[in-house]
């Protein structure tokens, strides 16, 4: 019975589970590597068989399933691409933890939606744009996201990030990003339009920012906070790349930023 490795965050132990696991395909030689490295976790007498899937979930926490049920589960949990069909424009809505005012946002707007994992290669499909969505933690962890978005910017194809789709798209185009001191967690977060004179009151709720003395030199910071004057959104000089680190959609509001939807709509054209 092979056994494969599933969740890393439920362990400080986790990286050193993997390499065990690499070299221990069958549960007997999991089990002796493991009572070597953990003689605490493993009682000393046999565990039964009909006991050792038990045994496992309940010292690890689940981080171990067999392959036919991690292929099982896997299947279960992916979600299946959904579609909100309204106008002929057709947007890309990858899926980071997204918010459904998103979808109404371009619902009403006479837009159709094509909602996709994060991790799915939406370059398959066929769209007048893509956005980014929103969601939680670290950029750095959405490795396949970066990928593919880093693959839609050579393409040239119309593209928006909001929040983490801000994060992720730097990240895209080589600029690094960081940690927060103090994240931002309100609806009143004020923020300057760099080269207007306008301020909006915006929605926020992140730990991680843009840092803008990375950003390639064809790219320029759009809005920063006037709280902490950190990052908070970026665009391209000459091609349809735009990303706010705030919410637009933001409901019950504020919503003065939603003109960054209809900006991004006219690039679409």
């Amino acid at each position: 019975m092979s056994l494969i490795y599933v969740n890393p965050s439920k362990s400080k132990r986790a990286d050193e589970i993997v390499e065990w696991l690499k070299g221990a395909p069958t549960k007997e030689e999991w089990h002796a590597k493991l009572k070597v490295k953990y003689q605490a976790f493993v009682k000393e007498d046999k565990v039964k068989e009909e006991d050792w899937k038990e045994y496992v979930y309940k010292k690890l926490g689940g981080l171990v399933r067999t392959d036919k049920e991690h292929k099982e589960a896997k299947a279960k949990a992916k979600k299946v691409n959904e579609e909100y069909k309204k106008g002929k424009t057709k947007i890309i809505l990858v899926d980071c933890g997204t918010k459904n005012n998103i979808i109404q946002a371009f619902l009403k707007r006479d837009i159709t939606v094509l909602r996709v994992p994060y991790d799915y290669n939406f370059l398959n499909e066929k769209a007048d744009g893509i956005i980014i969505s929103n969601g939680p933690g670290n950029p750095k962890m959405c490795k396949e996201t970066i990928k593919n978005v880093r693959k839609a910017i050579k393409k040239e194809l119309p593209l928006l990030g909001i929040c983490l789709g801000s994060q992720i798209i730097a990240l895209a185009v080589g600029a690094n990003t960081y940690k927060l001191k103090y994240g931002h967690r309100s609806h009143n977060q004020p923020c300057n339009e760099l080269g207007t004179r306008k301020c909006y009151i915006t929605s926020q709720n992140h730990g991680y920012a843009v840092n803008t003395e990375t950003l390639p030199m064809d790219w320029r910071e759009w809005f920063i906070n006037e709280n902490d004057g950190t990052n908070e959104g970026i665009i391209h000089i000459s091609k349809p790349f735009f990303a706010a680190q705030f919410h637009p959609e933001a409901s019950p509001g504020p919503d003065d930023t939603e003109f960054i939807f209809d900006l991004f709509l006219r690039a679409l054209k």
